[in-house]
């Protein structure tokens, strides 16, 4: 990932790569070790990446696709990190 300080009209931009990836709604991320071979990241992974991004002064988080983006990042990554890392723990298994 890289910060962007400038982008996003100087309120900056994350360009996120494949680590976290924006989906088409534009609203949530995912959290992938592997997107190709749908390899999810751990609940600690993912608790430690939405840590260390909190305190980044950005915005906008693009994808590494053409139209991947989110435009209230911060937000969008904390509640992807709760919502990831609940169901990797099992806390919804009663909805499949």
């Amino acid at each position: 990932m890289v910060l962007w300080a400038q982008g996003s009209d100087g309120e900056g931009s994350l360009l996120a790569g494949d680590t976290i990836q924006p989906k088409p709604a534009r609203a949530s991320l995912g959290f992938m070790r592997s997107f190709p071979n749908n390899i999810p990241m751990s609940p600690g992974v993912v608790r430690r990446i939405a840590d260390q991004l909190a305190p980044l002064p950005y915005r906008r988080i693009y994808g590494n696709i053409p139209g991947q983006l989110i435009e209230e990042g911060p937000a969008a990554v904390e509640r992807s990190a709760a919502r990831h890392i609940a169901w990797c723990r099992g806390e919804h298994d009663d909805l499949t």
